[in-house]
Order: C-alpha cells, then structure tokens, then sequence
C-alpha cells in the first residue's frame, strides 16, 4: 500500500502539478489535509526546510506565525535576527516588527544581549513560532 511504503519518506518536490496542469498544490498542504482532514490558512516547516515535509516537521500556522519562523534577512550584516549595530552609539539595537509595526527593544552593550532582547519579546508575540534566525 502507498501510505506505508513512503510513511515518513521525505518528498523531493515542493508541489503537485495535477493532470489538467491549472491546480497546482503545495505538498505541505496536501499531506496537512490528508493527516488531519482539515483546511490550514498556511503550512509551517518547523525546521524552515520546505524540501522536508515529513508529517512531524508541519504545523498549522498563520501568516505571521510562519513569517515568524524565518531566518534573518540576507541583509542583515551581523546574521543576528531583529539586532543591528548603531552606527552613532556603537550599540546594538534590538527590534521586532509585530502587527505591521517596527518596535524598538532597547540598546545594547553586546549583541548576544539584544538577541536575548530579541527572543525574549518573539515567545511572547508568536510562542513556538519565534525563531532566532
């Protein structure tokens, strides 16, 4: 049978394309509505890796949720998500974007600090979603 010949293989392609080559669903969603039977809003890869849609690794999430779960930004120069270096002080800001807002956490004597900052503020916004980049 097909469910326990692959059950807990990962799946190399990202979507399904369907005979009629119009629907196209993402695997993560997929295999979400056929464990559970329900709907989500989104799919959140839990390690961040789309390739590994293994039922373990996916969560139902919303848009900020999954957002939340990123790494940090390829132009983020420390490689420190929500912390930057203040040019003017020599500190390190802490900052968390929530709701459509940019909020300031605070400056810095390290960066570890800020991140801690960070962190702290990112459980209490998106819980198991906060990600530390």
């Amino acid at each position: 049978m097909a469910n326990t010949r692959w059950a807990g293989k990962m799946l190399i392609s990202s979507a399904i394309h369907l005979a009629n080559g119009i629907e196209r669903f993402l695997v993560a969603r997929l295999i979400f509505k056929w464990m559970t039977g329900d709907d989500p809003v989104e799919v959140d890869h839990i390690d961040r890796n789309p390739a590994n849609n293994r039922w373990n690794n996916l969560r139902e999430a919303t848009s900020a949720g999954n957002n939340a779960n990123k790494a940090a930004s390829r132009r983020n120069k420390l490689g420190i998500k929500g912390v930057h270096l203040r040019r003017d002080t020599g500190k390190y800001a802490a900052h968390i974007r929530f709701n459509g807002r940019n909020i300031a956490l605070g400056s810095f004597s390290t960066a570890e600090a800020a991140h801690a900052a960070y962190m702290k503020e990112a459980r209490k916004q998106w819980g198991q979603f906060a990600n530390g980049g």
